[in-house]
C-alpha cells in the first residue's frame, strides 16, 4: 500500500473506529447522550460491552498495521515524517497534530476497549434449566457465573449448543470460548502496537 492510500485509509479507519466506541462507551456506561448515527437501542449495557469489545480490537489492530506500514516505508530520520499524515491535511511536522491523532485513533481506542473489556467481564451469563427460574433477562435461566467465571472451562459442544446459554441481556453467550477468543484478540492488539511503535521509532538506516 502506498503511503498517501496508506494515509487515507489511516484517517477512515481511524475515524470510524474513534465514532464507533464513543457510542459503545456511551451505551455501555449508560451515558445520556451519543454521536448521531450508530446506535445500541434494544441493547443491555453489558451486551453493548460483549458486541463492541472484539469489533473494535479486530479494527484498532488493523490500524495499528497500518499505521506500521506507513512508517515501514518512510525514509525519513525524523519521527514526526514517520507518522501518517495528521488528518491528511495537517502539517506532517506539527507535534500537536500528530499527538491530537494518536489521541483520537489510539490512545482512547485502547482506553474505551478496556473500559467495555471490564464492563463485559462485570455481566452475568446464565444457563438454560428446566425448573425455570429468570436469569439475563429471560424467563427458563439462572445464572452461570459472571466476572472470572467467564474463563471457567465449559465443553465446546455443550458451550456452543443452541439456546444453552445467554450473556446479560438475552444476546447468544458461548462461556469459557468467547472469553478466550476476546483475551486472544487482546495479545493481537499488543503485538500490532508494538509493531506500530518499532516501525515508527526505528531508524531509516536500521530496518
Amino acid at each position: 500500500m502506498k503511503q498517501g492510500t496508506a494515509s487515507t485509509v489511516w484517517l477512515t479507519v481511524g475515524l470510524a473506529l474513534f465514532y464507533f466506541l464513543f457510542n459503545a462507551v456511551a451505551g455501555a456506561q449508560g451515558w445520556p447522550f451519543n454521536l448521531p448515527g450508530i446506535k445500541f437501542e434494544g441493547f443491555d449495557h453489558y451486551a453493548i460491552a460483549l458486541v463492541a469489545t472484539p469489533i473494535g480490537l479486530a479494527v484498532l489492530s488493523v490500524l495499528l498495521w497500518i499505521g506500521a506500514g506507513y512508517a515501514r516505508r518512510s525514509d525519513s530520520k525524523s519521527l514526526k515524517q514517520r507518522l501518517p499524515v495528521p488528518f491528511k491535511l495537517g502539517d506532517p511536522d506539527s507535534a500537536f497534530l500528530h499527538a491530537a491523532q494518536l489521541g483520537a485513533f489510539v490512545a482512547f481506542p485502547a482506553i474505551a476497549l478496556v473500559s467495555l473489556y471490564i464492563k463485559y467481564l462485570g455481566g452475568q451469563f446464565c444457563r438454560h434449566a428446566q425448573t425455570g427460574g429468570t436469569g439475563c433477562g429471560a424467563a427458563g435461566y439462572i445464572t452461570a457465573g459472571v466476572n472470572w467465571q467467564h474463563f471457567a472451562y465449559v465443553p465446546f459442544g455443550m458451550a456452543s449448543k443452541a439456546d444453552e446459554f445467554i450473556y446479560q441481556g438475552k444476546a447468544t453467550y458461548w462461556p469459557f470460548w468467547e472469553a478466550i477468543g476476546i483475551t486472544a484478540m487482546w495479545l493481537l492488539f499488543v503485538v500490532a502496537l508494538a509493531w506500530f511503535l518499532i516501525a515508527v521509532f526505528r531508524s531509516p538506516a536500521t530496518r
